[in-house]
């Protein structure tokens, strides 16, 4: 699975609108004037503020005409402050007002609060109301993060459907990349190599030279490189892993390259691949395994002295220990290799 998930910056920051309107004039009072106080603290992002005036309108005044309006006000200042556990129950409020005017639009908040807070069933509730709502506008932001909503639960035959439905009504909606990325993964969720890799180079095909896409390139060319060799085509999947050049998703790649060269029977320049995985990036989450199998691949390639010494320096896991006795074997040391066991 994508580490970030799937919700591109410009969905999450989807700009909603802010009423414009205001309590009359006449006659004036206290209330009219601090919603009016609120409003402009909103409006000139100046959410803590906003926050402070908010609460402290809906305390002091919770019958009044605009407490709505403020409570919608107040839980964007929270949303832009990304303070969304605070949002949501304001968000919440306002969805169950059938007559308010906002409705649709404080639906599809609530919805996001609750996918960051993983309530997964809650999130496809709100997005399917807004749906409902028919607010137009809205339509491809919420099917969008509806097929997220499936993904993100793991019901990646859901989210599949969403996504292909969604993409035949908003092909080219700006988010219409990311929904081809989320195709891709569901594919590989799934299981189906196949379908991995055909969806893999339609995006890139598509995609690949897109303006501040190199990062989701990068991803999708891994993921073709693991679906091919998934598919037992480690020379394909060694040129897809090369394709990524340095930045994002290197590291995978680097590490898919030493798999690929492996199941060429490469097992030397295996090693290399995650020696220099090793020594490019030391913090990589992939860093452990690639010392492990720079160890494994150097004794299959014939190195036991080379490989004692690269397990040794790895994680001392029960699999490091394994290949690491079997190395001092190798290397003409059985008392150590039974010691190491």
């Amino acid at each position: 699975m994508p580490p970030s998930l799937l919700v591109p910056a410009a969905l999450l920051l989807l700009a909603l609108p802010l009423p414009a309107r205001f309590p009359p004039v006449p006659p004036r009072d206290e209330g009219d004037d601090a919603y009016r106080f609120l409003a402009g603290l909103v409006a000139k992002e100046m959410y803590e503020l906003a926050v402070e005036a908010g609460e402290d309108f809906l305390r002091r005044f919770p019958a009044h005409p605009e407490a709505d309006l403020a409570r919608y006000r107040l839980a964007a200042a929270f949303f832009a402050l990304d303070r969304r556990a605070e949002a949501a129950p304001h968000w919440r409020t306002l969805a169950e007002r059938e007559g308010f005017a906002y409705r649709a639009e404080a639906l599809f908040r609530l919805a996001q609060c609750e996918l960051d807070a993983e309530r997964f069933a809650a999130a496809k509730a709100a997005l399917q109301a807004v749906l409902a709502a028919g607010e137009g506008y809205l339509a491809a932001p919420a099917g969008f993060l509806l097929a997220e909503c499936e993904f993100r639960a793991r019901d990646f035959a859901a989210a599949e459907a969403a996504a292909t439905a969604w993409l035949a009504r908003f092909s080219a909606d700006e988010n219409a990349a990311a929904a081809r990325r989320l195709l891709a993964w569901c594919a590989w969720e799934r299981g189906d190599a196949a379908a991995t890799a055909e969806r893999c180079r339609a995006f890139l095909a598509r995609h690949g030279a897109d303006e501040g896409g190199a990062e989701h390139a990068a991803e999708l060319s891994v993921l073709l490189g693991e679906a091919l060799l998934a598919r037992d085509d480690p020379a394909a999947a060694l040129a897809a892993f090369r394709s990524v050049p340095a930045g994002a998703s290197h590291d995978a790649a680097l590490r898919g390259a030493g798999f690929a060269l492996a199941a060429a029977g490469d097992h030397a320049g295996a090693a290399c691949e995650f020696a220099a995985l090793l020594a490019r990036y030391p913090a990589s989450p992939h860093a452990a395994e690639a010392a492990l199998q720079r160890g494994v691949e150097l004794l299959r390639a014939g190195q036991p002295r080379e490989a004692v010494a690269a397990l040794a320096a790895a994680d001392a896991t029960p699999a490091t220990l394994y290949w690491l006795a079997r190395a001092q074997e190798a290397a003409g040391a059985p008392r150590e290799a039974l010691a190491t066991l």
